[in-house]
Parts: structure tokens; sequence; C-alpha cells
């Protein structure tokens, strides 16, 4: 069954046997897919003053909304353009942080992207 172009339903059935009894338990998943946040340039997923670290956005539809939780002070999220989310230290923090970077695009789906703040 198709949900539509984001959505799918599948019907699974999990079976388990110890003879002479054969157990099915049918069950129903929906896949959703998600947005991918992902380092154009490869290697880590950090970020420090001067030296700002740009994710590449991958699925969804925009306009996006980003966000973190537990954000550094001197610490923003912007949007580059259309596609690129930037995470730039303005003001490096006393110690290293870690922040989870959740993205939203127009219809409620969401990516998550794990950045150290160097200090």
């Amino acid at each position: 069954m198709c949900l539509g172009p984001l959505f799918s339903l599948l019907n699974v059935v999990l079976s388990h046997a110890l003879a002479p009894q054969k157990i099915d338990r049918p069950f129903k998943i929906t896949r959703q897919p998600r947005i991918r946040l992902t380092h154009p340039g490869g290697g880590a997923y950090e970020a420090r003053k001067g030296t700002p670290l740009e994710l590449d956005i991958a699925g969804g539809r925009g306009p996006y909304q980003p966000s973190a939780d537990d954000l550094p002070a001197g610490t923003t999220l912007t949007m580059v353009n259309a596609s690129r989310l930037a995470v730039t230290v303005n003001d490096a923090p006393a110690l290293d942080a870690t922040i989870v970077v959740e993205l939203r695009d127009s219809g409620g789906l969401r990516g998550r992207r794990t950045v150290v703040i160097r200090h």
C-alpha cells in the first residue's frame, strides 16, 4: 500500500516455528524517508571559531528550519542556500560541546546530525 510519494506501508509476517507448531505474527511498518545531513568534504562533523561546518541537505522539501538543543552561546545555524546549512562558531566555548542539529522540512520530515563544537 502506498501512502503518497514520501511514505509507504509494508505488511510483514514474522514466522516462528517449534515442531510441531508454527506461529505467524503479522504486523505493519510505515516507512518514512528522512532528511540526510552530510559533510561535503568528508571528515569530522565539527565546527570551531574561524572554521564553520557546512552540511549538505538531501531529501525533504524546503524551506528547512534548523534547530539544536543546548546550542552554545555564540554558535549559529544558518541556511547558506536552499540545500546547505552552516554551523558557525563566533565565540568559542570554554570546553568542547556536542550538539544534535535537527532540520525540519515544510512537510514535517526530520534529519539529525551530531556535531562537535570545538573550543
